[in-house]
């Protein structure tokens, strides 16, 4: 599976201009994996867990960056942008009941 992954950076060439928050050319490439998560998860398991591919893909996939992670990374830059407080941090001076 690695040697998968590794061959698909390799395939996908990073983007090459200045930007301030990351390379598009990894959208591309986490995309690809999220689109064939669940096949490089069949292809380490066992057979007798293959169906355990659908849920296993989906933890690959979420554990190289998924959107979830970048929506809340950008929220957390807009919030400092417009120097409103994030909601954790109130939640966290909440006293426990």
């Amino acid at each position: 599976m690695l040697a998968t992954l590794s061959t698909w950076v390799d395939q996908i060439p990073p983007v090459t201009q200045s930007l301030r928050y990351g390379n598009p050319a990894f959208r591309t490439w986490h995309a690809k994996v999220a689109g064939r998560a669940q096949e490089l998860m069949r292809g380490v398991l066992p057979e007798a867990l293959s169906g355990a591919a659908v849920e296993l893909g989906l933890f690959l996939s979420d554990s190289l960056g998924g959107r979830l992670i970048f929506k809340l990374q950008m929220n957390m830059i807009l919030r400092k942008s417009i120097r409103s407080p994030p909601l954790w941090n109130w939640a966290c001076t909440c006293p426990l009941r």
